[in-house]
C-alpha cells in the first residue's frame, strides 16, 4: 500500500508526444501526412458506391425493413371513390405453366412467372404511356423477380387511363384474378411513368392491399405531367372527361398515401417525367412511418438505366 501512494502519474498523450518528437527531432511535416493518410484510410472505409451519380448501374443502397402494417388502412370521407373487385369473368387463350393470356372483365391481361419456382408473392405492374399488357412479354426488367418467384401480372388498364377510374378498377380486377391464381396473398405494385398515377391512386384509396411500392421514372403530378409528357395534356383531359380533378391526383396528398415501403428510381436528365416534380415529390405526400428510398438513374427518359432488374430484385427482396 506503500509504494502505491509514491507511484508516478502518468503524463497526457499530447506532452509525451512532444517529448517524443522533440527527443528523436522527427520532421514535423512526417506527422502531419501520418495523420492525413489516417483520415484518408477512414473516408475510404465508409464510402458507399450506391451513392455514385450513376446509381442505376451499381448495386442499390442495402435497405433495412420497418414494421409495416398488414392491412391497408381505408380513407374515409363522402369524396374518396370505393372499389371493388368486378365479377371475374375470364375468358383465356393462354393457360399454361408460367403463363396466362386473355380477357378479364373487359381487359386484357397478361400474367407470367417461372412454374419451376415456389411463388412468393404477385408483382403487380401499371404500364406506361402508350403501353398495354404486352410490355411484360417484351421487357427483360421482369426476368430476375421472376427467377426469385414473383408472378408478375399486367393489364391494358384502359390504354391511357391516367389513373382514373378505369385504370384503377382494372388493377384491382387483376389483383383478385391473379392472387387467386398464385395461392397467396403478398403484393407488390410495380409502375412506369404513367402507371405511377394509378398505382398510387389505388393505394391512396384503400383500394389495394400492398406493403411495397416500386415505381421507375413515375408519374406522381398528373397536373405537372400533363405539360411535359408528349400528348399528355389531352390524353388527361380525355381520361376525365375534359376535367383534371385535384383528388385523383397522388400530388394534391389528400388523402395521403398509407404507411408502406416505397422507392423510386428516375434520372434528373429526365424531361418527359420531371424527376423534380414527380419521385421527389413522394415523401411529402405519405403517412408518417413510411419507409422511402430513392435511386438515381441516367439518361432521358427512355433510357435503360430506369429499369434496373437487379435494383427492382433487391427491393423485391424485403417484401417477402
Amino acid at each position: 500500500m506503500g509504494s502505491s501512494s509514491h507511484r508516478r502519474r502518468r503524463k497526457p498523450w499530447y506532452r509525451r508526444l512532444r517529448r517524443w518528437v522533440i527527443k528523436r527531432r522527427t520532421p514535423i511535416g512526417l506527422i502531419a501526412a501520418a495523420v492525413v493518410g489516417a483520415a484518408i484510410v477512414v473516408v475510404a472505409f465508409n464510402y458507399n458506391p450506391a451513392q455514385s451519380d450513376n446509381a442505376g448501374t451499381v448495386p442499390a443502397p442495402a435497405v433495412t425493413r420497418k414494421p409495416i402494417p398488414t392491412a391497408t388502412p381505408t380513407p374515409t370521407g363522402p369524396s374518396i371513390p370505393v372499389f371493388t373487385p368486378g365479377p371475374g369473368i375470364f375468358t383465356a387463350t393462354v393457360d399454361e405453366p408460367g403463363q396466362i393470356r386473355g380477357n378479364l372483365d373487359g381487359q386484357s391481361i397478361l400474367v407470367r412467372w417461372n412454374p419451376d419456382v415456389p411463388t412468393v408473392g404477385v408483382a403487380l405492374w401499371s404500364h406506361g404511356q402508350g403501353g398495354n399488357e404486352t410490355a411484360l412479354e417484351t421487357s427483360t426488367w421482369f426476368d430476375v423477380i421472376m427467377e426469385n418467384g414473383w408472378m408478375v401480372a399486367s393489364s391494358d388498364m384502359g390504354g391511357n387511363n391516367w389513373g382514373n377510374d378505369v385504370g384503377v378498377q382494372s388493377l384491382v380486377d387483376l389483383s383478385q384474378f391473379a392472387r387467386t391464381r398464385a395461392g397467396t396473398d403478398n403484393q407488390m405494385l410495380v409502375a412506369a411513368s404513367m402507371g405511377g398515377v394509378a398505382t398510387l391512386n389505388a393505394l391512396r384509396f384503400g383500394a389495394l392491399p400492398g406493403e411495397c411500392w416500386y415505381g421507375a421514372k413515375p408519374a406522381v403530378d398528373l397536373a405537372a405531367v400533363a405539360l411535359t409528357a408528349p400528348n399528355a395534356l389531352a390524353q388527361v383531359r380525355n381520361a376525365y372527361a375534359g376535367t383534371m380533378p385535384p383528388l385523383w391526383n397522388p400530388a394534391s396528398g389528400d388523402p395521403l398515401l398509407p404507411v408502406a415501403r416505397y422507392r423510386t428510381i428516375a434520372s434528373p436528365s429526365d424531361t418527359i417525367i420531371v424527376k423534380a416534380q414527380n419521385a421527389d415529390l413522394l415523401p411529402s405526400i405519405v403517412a408518417p412511418g413510411s419507409e422511402i428510398t430513392a435511386v438515381q438513374s441516367v439518361g432521358d427518359h427512355e433510357d435503360i438505366s430506369n429499369l434496373n432488374p437487379v435494383d427492382l430484385a433487391e427491393f423485391a427482396a424485403g417484401c417477402v
